[in-house]
């Protein structure tokens, strides 16, 4: 059947807020008539685009823009960090006259564009006037793929696009006009949006997330993200252990990882990333498939009477138990490994209809010895033909407390690295690992919180607004007037009632006879030099912990059970 062909593309840099790219990828991935191919917008993919495709396909671009010191549009690298680009540097890249159709959605996106034909000459765009709300833009975009899905022209498609949004209610109304046609004339009109069939991959193949999900309220390390991303992506090293004490992020920070460098189209780790926890395989490998559900132990037989200690185990001289343990570990391994490939690993594969993820599946069924091991050596190999690929391996032991049958797992593990040419692995630790047996890990340890991301961090997980009693009692010095405003060297004003941009938490009345909630950008000044964050020291599994007690009932700050309040006033 005949589609129109769309070339998206994206970039959402590390370090700048996180476009919601999942919502456009989904809504491509239902609309009939239209074949979409994904790609992450660097410098290199948008010059295949305009050179292979510009001239029968709609290019869709979205991503930041800014405006100061001179308009730019923000690019990623091969890492996934910022590359601005001036529009003069925009017009060097392709043919960008050649477009049938260019979307361009970013705020303020018209500069650029208009710019771009002073440079290139005119073509048909579509783009943002002004700042626009994302739910605006989501809106925009569904309706007009829809109706070029259906084969109507550019004109058409933008008017009823513009219409949704306008009739969308609420305060998006007024953001349709903000959407405009430019470069377009009445030749232009006779061009249909519908073109030949496209022989590009199918969205639902090309939209593959394998970790769609985001961390809630996660606060980003965006040099550590950069470092380790740079570690990997250089071939320098194909091991890196993210450490710290507990509370401190290890766990969120990788699985934001795997959201970010898993984004389809061309990000480190599209092909796949894989999260597995270590403390699965604390208890004997066969205890999770015991047909009578007993629990022997957690100590893996071949290891329980071979006198070994930890550091032996890996040096060899266990004989015919070592030998099972391996062996049985390895099988561990590969279920789980199977277990998070079924769920989320490519869909497709080099063996015809039967994908990675649909092999992973049925290689979990197999009892043979050996068998899931010598699959999933074989579906790495089959990755390694489709690009990199990340495993995660979340709460390793500190290396001093390492049992027998997890000095096992880290050889096992070791052995699938050097099986597979592609693959890099991330772990987590509360101490620093060194090696892999035989294998270098780099150590990265995670840092705390810089004090304005701790108070980030915890302003989003309060129960009730911030009140300038909060940080300090009514009447003392830097206390509150008898207008509720906070007397102190930041930015304290007090927000009218109803507050319009309060930090917001789970609920809590708001009494408009008491003092008023402070403005988010004061409530943060405070925050951040006041005794209760001083005391949490950034670690944000107690910052967490600690704004789950901030509700209703805490009548300020500074009787915070954490920081040991003395008892109320008589």
């Amino acid at each position: 059947s005949v589609a129109a062909e769309v070339q998206y593309l994206y970039a959402s840099p590390v370090g700048i807020g996180q476009l919601d790219v999942a919502s456009e990828l989904r809504a491509l991935q239902h609309i009939d008539g239209i074949s979409a191919q994904v790609h992450v917008a660097t410098v290199d993919t948008l010059r295949e685009v305009l050179v292979s495709h510009a001239d029968r396909a709609v290019v869709h671009l979205t991503a930041h823009c800014s405006m100061r010191p001179v308009p730019k549009v923000w690019l990623e690298d091969d890492c996934g960090a910022g590359h601005g680009l001036t529009d003069e540097e925009l017009a060097r890249i392709g043919p960008w006259n050649k477009a049938r159709l260019l979307i361009f959605l970013g705020c303020g996106s018209e500069v650029l564009v208009r710019r771009l034909f002073d440079c290139c000459g005119q073509f048909p765009a579509i783009c943002c006037s002004n700042p626009v709300f994302d739910s605006a833009a989501r809106n925009f975009f569904k309706a007009f793929y829809h109706v070029l899905g259906a084969g109507h022209t550019i004109k058409e498609c933008h008017t009823w696009a513009q219409q949704s949004v306008r009739f969308a209610g609420g305060r998006f109304q007024h953001e349709a006009d903000k959407f405009v046609l430019i470069g377009w004339d009445q030749r232009s009109c006779a061009r249909r949006a519908s073109v030949q069939p496209s022989l590009v991959l199918p969205p639902a193949l090309s939209c593959h997330w394998p970790q769609g999900q985001r961390v809630e309220q996660y606060v980003s390390r965006n040099d550590v993200t950069l470092s380790v991303a740079k570690l990997f992506a250089g071939g320098q090293r194909s091991a890196v252990v993210i450490w710290g004490p507990e509370g401190i992020g290890k766990t969120a920070f990788c699985r934001e990882f795997c959201h970010y460098y898993s984004a389809p189209g061309g990000r480190l780790y599209s092909t796949a990333a894989l999260f597995v926890n270590a403390q699965d395989f604390r208890r004997r490998p066969k205890h999770a498939e015991s047909d009578d559900g007993t629990d022997d132990g957690d100590e893996h037989p071949a290891l329980a009477n071979c006198g070994c200690r930890p550091a032996d185990v890996g040096t060899g001289g266990l004989g015919a138990a070592a030998a099972d343990g391996d062996a049985e570990h390895r099988e561990h391994l590969a279920r789980a490994i199977l277990a998070e490939l079924a769920e989320r690993g490519p869909k497709g594969g080099r063996i015809g209809a039967h994908g990675v993820a649909a092999r992973a599946h049925a290689a979990m069924g197999k009892a043979a010895s050996g068998a899931r091991w010598e699959t999933l050596l074989d579906l790495a190999h089959e990755l390694d033909d489709m690009g990199r690929w990340l495993l995660v391996v979340d709460g390793l032991p500190e290396p001093e407390k390492v049992t027998p049958a997890e000095k096992l797992l880290v050889k096992a593990l070791q052995e699938l690295l050097d099986a597979s040419g592609k693959l890099r692995v991330l772990l987590t630790s509360r101490g620093q690992w060194k090696r892999l047996v035989d294998r270098k890990i780099v150590g990265v340890r995670l840092q705390p919180l810089a004090p304005k991301p701790a108070a980030v961090l915890f302003a989003r997980n309060i129960h009730r607004v911030l009140r300038p009693d909060d940080f300090a009692a009514c009447g003392e010095a830097g206390g509150s007037d008898a207008h509720g405003a906070v007397r102190s060297g930041a930015s304290t004003s007090v927000a009218p009632y109803p507050p319009s941009s309060q930090l917001r938490g789970c609920g809590g009345s708001v009494d408009a006879s008491g003092p008023q909630p402070l403005r988010i950008e004061a409530a943060i000044d405070l925050l951040r030099d006041s005794p209760l964050l001083r005391a949490l020291g950034g670690v944000p599994g107690r910052l967490i912990e600690a704004a789950d007690e901030v509700d209703e009932r805490l009548p300020s700050l500074l009787r915070h059970p954490f920081l040991g309040a003395p008892p109320a006033p008589d």
